[in-house]
């Protein structure tokens, strides 16, 4: 469900939605489509081995090619991510950043890949990034 907008305050923001089925009900959420860009590459490595106490993510691979891991999905709810919380203690600042911008755009996951636009206003780590390719 590629390009679907999401028209709000924050309408420079490229938002998925899609579906998960509890139940008898079909709950629809708002994700957070986003390049790997906005997260330093120690922070996206971190995510890919599940390397984080109070976080969960999911690697996003290709069924037949589960070596290559294109981004991560990240929940971005039931998280308490104020500046003196446990959990935020353990998540490095770029992440938090991400998390408190899908927090405020009411997301409730953050698509991390490869392939997607960067974020209008929100910082980035291409340097970094660049770096790891040499």
């Amino acid at each position: 469900m590629h390009g679907h907008s999401c028209r709000d305050a924050f309408s420079t923001m490229r938002c998925q939605v899609t579906g998960f089925i509890w139940g008898e009900e079909n709950m629809i959420y708002r994700m957070l489509a986003c390049c790997t860009s906005h997260v330093k590459p120690e922070t996206m490595r971190r995510l890919k081995e599940g390397d984080f106490e109070w976080l969960v993510s999911y690697r996003k691979e290709h069924p037949a090619d589960t070596e290559t891991v294109y981004g991560v999905f990240v929940p971005a709810f039931d998280l308490d991510i104020s500046e003196d919380s446990l959990e935020a203690e353990d998540i490095p600042e770029d992440l938090l950043m991400l998390l408190r911008y899908a927090e405020a755009a009411g997301c409730y996951w953050i698509m991390l890949d490869i392939d997607e636009e960067e974020l209008p206003g929100l910082k980035t780590y291409r340097d970094e990034w660049k770096a790891t390719e040499a």
